[in-house]
């Protein structure tokens, strides 16, 4: 099964680097923890969905916040399963496939 990081998921973990205290360190941790995975671009594809997905979530009353609907939508336009420990969140984009992979 081939594990890939969404370029959305890259630029959320790269703005948690550039706030962090420890910007040098964490710089580097990120570098090395990039190398296990290939980036899936978010492309117009990813772009296009992302809009129906805000527009409906937010037609709903129930919308999430910005990077998690583009997360959402680049993961539809993949078809992917998207894994997280945020299930609550994104368990409200139709479609969606979702997996919890933390441990308790």
């Amino acid at each position: 099964m081939a594990v890939y990081l969404s370029s959305v998921v890259v630029s959320e973990l790269s703005y948690g680097v550039r706030k962090s205290r420890w910007r040098k360190t964490n710089e580097t941790v990120l570098q090395e923890f990039l190398l296990d995975f290939q980036i899936a671009v978010f492309d117009q594809s990813a772009a296009m969905l992302a809009g129906d997905v805000r527009a409906r979530l937010e037609r709903l009353g129930h919308p999430i916040g910005p990077m998690d609907t583009l997360i959402a939508a680049h993961a539809l336009s993949l078809d992917a399963t998207l894994v997280t420990h945020n299930v609550g969140e994104f368990s409200r984009v139709r479609r969606l496939k979702l997996e919890d992979w933390a441990v308790s």
